[in-house]
C-alpha cells in the first residue's frame, strides 16, 4: 500500500442499520457513509484533543484558512479531525456533527465494537460510484474487522455475515435476533470472492492450505500469505490425546470382533436347525 494513503477507523457496529445488507438503497448507503465519515472526523478531533502532541487550535485555523470557513470555537475538534484525515467540509455544523457521532456510537457502545481500518480511496469510492452498493461495502468491512491488527486471520462466511450486519459475530448477531437479515453463506462467499479481484491493489488476500479453513489478510500478497501459512507450525498432539485415540480404536476393534461372532453363531444356529 501506498504512504500516502489515508485511513478511516471506526467501529463496526456503525454498519448495522436493521435490515438484510441487501435491501439497503444507495440513498441510504450514502447517508450512513457520511454519517461514519463525520463519526471519524469527531473521534479523531478527539483523539488530538486529548494528545500532548498537537495544537488543536491551530489546526482548526488552518483548516478553516484553507477551505475560506468561519470558525467558532466549538467547531475546532471537528475541523482538527477533518485536516488530519483530509475530509473537505463546504460548511461546519459542530453541533449536527456530534449529534452524528453521538448516534452512531450508541451503536457499538454494546455490540459491534471491533475495529474497521479502511483506505479512505475505498471509503469515498464507496459513496460516489454506483457500482460499489452497500452489500460489498459492509462485506468488505466485515473482513477487514475480522482482519483486526493480527495480519492474518481465519474467518468464516458466517463470521463475515455475522460482522457484515454490525456485529462482533454471531453470538452478538444471535443475542440480537439478527439471523434473518443475514444473507446465506453461498451469497457471502460470491461477495468475498468478487471484492478480492476487483482492485488493482488488491483489496486482501486469502488462501485455504488445508482445504477447509479459509485465512485471510490485507496487509501480504497471496504468495506471502501462501508461504506464511506453509511455515506454521502445526498444533502439538498430547501424548494423553494420542493414548486416548489407540483406546477408543481398541475398544472399536473389540466391540466390531464381537458383532462378528455373534453373526457367525446365528448363522451356524440356524444351519443346525435347518439340518434336523
Amino acid at each position: 500500500m501506498s504512504k500516502d494513503d489515508h485511513y478511516f477507523q471506526f467501529p463496526i457496529g456503525v454498519l448495522r442499520l436493521g435490515k438484510s445488507i441487501e435491501d439497503v438503497t444507495r440513498a441510504e448507503m450514502q447517508l450512513r457513509i457520511q454519517e461514519i465519515i463525520s463519526w471519524c472526523c469527531v473521534d479523531r478531533g478527539i483523539w488530538l484533543e486529548q494528545s500532548d502532541k498537537y495544537d488543536v487550535a491551530a489546526m482548526a485555523e488552518k483548516y478553516a484558512d484553507e477551505h475560506n470557513l468561519k470558525r467558532h470555537k466549538d467547531d475546532a475538534r471537528v475541523m482538527a479531525g477533518a485536516k488530519l484525515l483530509h475530509v473537505v467540509y463546504r460548511a461546519i455544523d459542530s453541533n449536527s456533527e456530534n449529534k452524528r457521532f453521538a448516534s452512531l456510537q450508541s451503536l457499538s457502545s454494546q455490540f459491534g465494537s471491533k475495529v474497521v481500518r479502511l483506505r479512505s480511496d475505498l471509503l469515498w469510492s464507496a459513496h460516489g460510484q454506483e457500482d460499489w452498493t452497500w452489500r460489498m461495502f459492509a462485506t468488505l468491512c466485515a473482513v477487514y474487522a475480522g482482519i483486526g491488527a493480527r495480519h492474518v486471520s481465519r474467518l468464516s462466511y458466517d463470521q463475515i455475515g455475522a460482522m457484515a450486519l454490525g456485529y462482533n459475530g454471531q453470538t452478538e448477531r444471535d443475542a440480537n435476533k439478527a439471523g434473518k437479515h443475514q444473507l446465506t453463506s453461498r451469497k457471502t462467499q460470491c461477495t468475498v470472492d468478487v471484492l478480492s479481484t476487483m482492485d488493482e491493489r488488491s483489496l486482501f488476500s486469502k488462501a485455504c492450505p488445508n482445504g477447509r479453513h479459509l485465512h485471510y489478510t490485507n496487509s501480504m500478497s497471496m504468495d506471502e500469505l501462501i508461504s506464511k501459512l506453509a511455515g506454521k507450525p502445526q498444533k502439538r498432539i498430547a501424548s494423553s490425546d494420542i493414548t486416548r485415540s489407540i483406546q477408543q480404536l481398541r475398544q472399536a476393534i473389540a466391540d466390531a470382533a464381537k458383532i462378528e461372532s455373534d453373526n457367525r453363531n446365528k448363522v451356524l444356529n440356524t444351519l443346525k436347525v435347518v439340518g434336523k
